[in-house]
Order: C-alpha cells, then sequence, then structure tokens
C-alpha cells in the first residue's frame, strides 16, 4: 500500500462521515443523505486521484531532470580536435652494416618527423633529409651488433626507430614507420655457403678428434705391450678364445710395430712364416725394365762361372735357347770389361759363343774391348759371324 492509496481511503472515509452528520443535522431523509454521502466520497476521490496524477508527473519531471543532469556529468569530455599530420617521406635502397664484413642488411622505412618546440627551422631547404639521416643514424647503431641471419634484428629496429626522438642537431623530432629489413639474395647464397663450410668443418674436427682418442687409446692402452693388445683383442672376440691364442703371433708383430720394436723373443716362435722369413732380395741387373741401366759388377759381386749356383742359373736365360746368344756375348764383353777374362771366356762358353773375334773378321779384339757400353763396332760386310748356338 503507497501513498497514494492510502489518502484516497482516509479522504472518502472523512467525505463519507462528514456527509452523514450533514444529513442528520438536517434531517434530510435517508435517501438524499445517502446520494450525498455517495457524491461527497466521491468528488474526495476525483480530486485526490488529479493530485496524485500532478504530484506523480512533478516527480517524474524531476527525475528526469535528475537523470539528464547526472548523464551529463558522467559523460567523458569531448575528443580534442585531431592533430595536423607529420610530414613524412619514403627511405628505401639503403644499407645497413652487420656484425660481418661484407654483408650488409638492406633498408627500408617510412620516416616522420615534426619540428621541435622553441627551435624553429629556419634556413633549411630539405627537412626530409635531416630526419632520414637521423633515422638511418639510429638504425646502423643498432643493425651492426646484429649477425645478418638474425631475425630479431628487424623488431629490434621497428621497436627503437617508432619511439619519436630528437635528432642530432635538435631542430626535428623523428621516428619511423613500416621497417623493412632483408638480405640480398647473393648475399643469403654466400651465407649458405659459409654454413655450409662450418658445418663441414666442424664434423671434420669431430672426425680428427675421435681418431686422436682412438689413437691415444690404441697407442698408450692398448698396443703397448703383447699381453695387453691380446686382453684388448680377447675382449672385442669372447666367444673366439682358440682363434685368440692362434693370433697371439699376429698380436705380438702388431704391437711391436706400434711401439717402433722388435718382436720378443718370447713370442717370435708363433710368427707367422711368411714374418720370419724374409724373401730373398733380387739383384737389380737382373731386374726386367724397358731401358735397364748398366750394371755394376765389382769384384765382391761377381763369383765364379765355372759352376753356377743354381738359383743364380735359374735367374739367366736358357743357354740352349739360340735366341739367347747374343745375350751371353754381351754378357760376356761385360765381364771382360771389368778386368775378368777367364769369366768372360767361361760364359761365351756357356752360351757357346764365338770367342775369338779378331780371327772372324780380321781385327784386334782389344779394339772392340775398348768400346763405349752400348756402342757397336763398325759393320764389316765380309762379317757373317753367327751369334746363336753352335751348328
Amino acid at each position: 500500500m503507497n501513498r497514494n492509496t492510502t489518502e484516497s481511503i482516509v479522504g472518502s472515509v472523512a467525505a463519507l462521515l462528514v456527509s452523514l452528520c450533514v444529513g442528520l443535522v438536517a434531517g434530510w431523509p435517508l435517501w438524499v443523505t445517502g446520494l450525498f454521502m455517495a457524491a461527497a466520497a466521491g468528488g474526495t476521490l476525483f480530486v485526490l486521484h488529479s493530485r496524485h496524477y500532478r504530484r506523480g508527473q512533478a516527480e517524474l519531471r524531476i527525475a528526469a531532470e535528475q537523470r539528464r543532469r547526472m548523464a551529463a556529468e558522467q559523460a567523458p569530455p569531448p575528443p580534442p580536435p585531431p592533430a595536423p599530420t607529420p610530414p613524412s617521406c619514403e627511405v628505401s635502397s639503403g644499407s645497413l652494416p652487420s656484425s660481418m664484413d661484407g654483408i650488409p642488411f638492406a633498408f627500408s622505412c617510412r620516416v616522420h618527423w615534426l619540428v621541435a618546440p622553441n627551435r624553429p627551422l629556419d634556413g633549411h631547404a630539405n627537412p626530409a633529409a635531416l630526419a632520414a639521416a637521423a633515422v638511418v643514424h639510429r638504425a646502423r647503431q643498432i643493425s651492426q651488433s646484429h649477425h645478418p641471419e638474425d631475425d630479431t634484428v628487424l623488431h629490434a629496429l621497428a621497436a627503437s626507430l617508432g619511439q619519436a626522438a630528437t635528432s642530432p642537431d635538435g631542430f626535428l623530432s623523428v621516428w619511423a614507420t613500416e621497417v623493412r629489413v632483408e638480405v640480398s639474395k647473393h648475399h643469403r647464397e654466400h651465407l649458405l655457403k659459409l654454413a655450409d663450410l662450418r658445418r663441414e668443418q666442424q664434423v671434420q674436427e669431430r672426425r680428427i678428434e675421435r681418431e686422436r682418442m682412438v689413437r691415444a687409446y690404441l697407442g698408450d692402452e692398448v698396443l703397448t705391450s703383447v699381453g695387453s693388445t691380446v686382453v684388448w683383442w680377447l675382449a672385442r672376440n669372447d666367444k673366439n678364445v682358440r682363434e685368440t691364442v692362434d693370433l697371439i703371433g699376429t698380436l705380438a708383430q702388431l704391437s711391436a710395430a706400434a711401439n717402433d720394436a722388435e718382436v720378443d723373443e718370447l713370442f717370435k716362435h708363433l710368427l707367422p712364416e711368411n714374418a720370419r722369413m724374409p724373401a730373398a732380395p733380387t739383384p737389380d741387373w737382373f731386374a726386367p725394365s724397358p731401358t735397364p741401366p748398366e750394371p755394376t759388377v765389382t769384384a765382391d759381386s761377381v763369383e765364379p762361372m765355372t759352376e753356377p749356383r743354381a738359383e743364380h742359373a735359374d735367374l739367366l736365360p736358357d743357354p740352349d735357347d739360340a735366341e739367347n746368344g747374343l745375350f751371353g756375348h754381351q754378357l760376356a764383353d761385360l765381364v771382360d770389361q771389368h778386368g775378368y777374362p777367364e769369366k768372360a771366356r767361361q760364359v761365351r762358353e756357356r752360351y757357346r759363343t764365338v770367342d775369338a773375334v779378331g780371327s772372324a773378321n780380321g781385327q784386334d779384339p782389344s779394339a772392340e774391348d775398348s768400346l763405349v757400353p752400348g756402342e757397336q763396332a763398325p759393320s764389316d760386310p765380309e762379317d757373317t759371324r753367327d751369334w746363336g748356338a753352335g751348328g
């Protein structure tokens, strides 16, 4: 129950009571008194309703006014008028140094500037050049500490150049937007090649380091003695004990070779046969060659040819072959030139060559001996001697 309802009830009851009292005092009939009471109650309700309506409208107007006042107080202030757009210019095709010599950055941006307060820019015809120079100067200080492959240089430049700063001369406040940084194509190819070389160098260094480690392990720990070598081999082949025993001689030879020493007498009987019996060297003057050098025969190296040793006889050409007669003749001449005529005669007899050189063509045999090795005596048209096997 609100205030208006209470007033309406109280007013209606008061109007009924007043009209009843008036009818009783005036002596009106009951029907007149009832009509008067109804009219009084209705009039009172009408008056009270009009009053309540006017009061409600007044309260609504007051509330609306208060709401408008509060809305006006809470509304943000109007935005200030937009500032004038600062002048700008495009900087392109610029280069910035990097931390790597010969590999610059390609740099471009849009430069903005404003005249510094209390510093009027008078007498300069190109303020854009001042702003661009200031921005490039700041960018060079940042880029020279970054590697060409560092992608964070773009973020560092954008963050630093996006903040307004006073130019070195103090006339302008400059900043930059739309910053772009990249490395040219041929410089990127160069960096890729350098990266490949660095990776190859790292792999090679690791390989060399591993080889050194293996050599140090084998030389300082494994191959120091025959026992340690056998233990090392047995550890790698623990299921082949019998085969390891058979390889003790080979392992002893390996340990001795690694230490630049001879095999210990204790293990020499275990060496393979080819390691214990070196092959006899072949005389140089029997070695086959397209142009064999002239052999040097000394008194110590020439042995009697009366009964040649079996191994030397096997090395010389077959004397029964008629095509080897020229070889026997030249060998006899060579032995004769070194002062062994008796041995030369034995060689001629072995190969059955003609001994009496001078008797066949009328020349002195000593003249032929005086020829330089490799030269031939003057040809004689009447010389028809047979240098092959005698027939």
